[in-house]
């Protein structure tokens, strides 16, 4: 059960200076040059598993989409004049990490009883959580304890929420999901998971400031429970630069529009998949950049803009180029 689906106006203060043309390409540029051949969305750790597949409403263009008829009141009542929060970033607060930890595993680790709280919502499990996991917040924390873990091997993710680890190897939480990241199967409606709208949490989890911003404007965020207001989770990690990531506290709700997303719906209720226009790939990063050039250009074009693509910044930064003389965006290598 999703709760709702944002999106920044076209033209919020922080990326004011960005077109809609030039965050596509931005968004395309990061995606297809910086990836490599791996999935675009895998994290760390298990680079086999794909957060956000294609057809799947995680890596939907909801740009095009109407806007909601009680966008307003929506709006309102999250708060208008309240500020988006990175809830992430690196170093420690309060003793524990910034954000939602995760960690992964292969199919050699053992499967363990789980006691839930909520096991009328819950996968019965039992689920392949170490005993070292790491907890949000740390081990001592008194807040959601939200526990992620991945199955390198099978792209199974298992996700905990209120999760106490017992001396025998055992955990109690409040409530669990189970969620196989090569499909795009949704909970039995009404279902929480360990996110109160029924979502993986993991998938929702990533990149600075302005990526963020830019891919707001692409993607839009999905609002997945009732928590403070504008809170973007994400993983710890220490190169999160936090005053970076704190620009984006020049954003609050009067940016955001909330979406009609119905359009996106399968016709399976019980499916998360969606109609995506046919995507363009190669077999790494440099003939992916060019299959998306030759798609964007069919007639070709006069003029083409060529970045580095093993390095990031150089990509970044040929993107709005790029989209200013409507040119393609070539990419090679060292």
């Amino acid at each position: 059960m999703v709760q709702g689906w944002v999106r920044p106006q076209p033209h919020p203060p922080a990326v004011r200076g960005l077109t809609r043309a030039a965050a596509a390409w931005l968004v395309a540029v990061f995606v297809a040059v910086t990836a490599g051949p791996v999935a675009a969305s895998a994290p760390p750790g298990a680079p086999g598993c794909d957060l956000a597949p294609l057809g799947s409403y995680w890596s939907a263009d909801v740009r095009a989409l109407p806007v909601h008829l009680e966008s307003d009141a929506f709006l309102t009542t999250i708060g208008r004049d309240r500020d988006v929060h990175p809830d992430f970033g690196s170093g420690l607060w309060e003793g524990g990490p910034i954000g939602i930890p995760y960690t992964t595993v292969d199919a050699d680790q053992s499967d363990v009883a789980v006691t839930f709280v909520y096991a009328d919502e819950s996968d019965p499990g039992p689920y392949p959580i170490p005993t070292d996991a790491p907890i949000e917040g740390g081990p001592d924390a008194d807040g959601d304890r939200h526990v992620l873990v991945i199955n390198r091997d099978t792209c199974v993710l298992s996700e905990l929420y209120a999760a106490y680890p017992r001396s025998d190897g055992r955990w109690d939480a409040g409530s669990g999901a189970v969620f196989d990241l090569k499909g795009h199967d949704l909970r039995p409606a009404g279902w929480t998971s360990a996110d109160a709208a029924g979502l993986p949490i993991l998938t929702g989890l990533g990149p600075q400031a302005r990526v963020v911003a830019t891919a707001l404007k692409t993607h839009g965020g999905i609002v997945a429970d009732n928590g403070s207001a504008w809170y973007l989770s994400g993983v710890p990690d220490e190169q999160w630069d936090n005053d970076d990531l704190r620009t984006l506290r020049t954003l609050d709700g009067n940016v955001f529009e909330v979406v009609d997303a119905s359009s996106l719906r399968a016709d399976n209720d019980r499916s998360a998949t969606i109609t995506l226009p046919a995507r363009s790939f190669g077999d790494d990063r440099i003939t992916t950049a060019a299959e998306l050039a030759r798609a964007a250009f069919p007639e070709g074009s006069g003029t083409a803009v060529l970045a580095n693509a093993f390095v990031a910044a150089d990509a970044l930064a040929a993107g709005p180029l790029a989209a200013a003389h409507t040119a393609p965006l070539l990419a090679h290598g060292p």
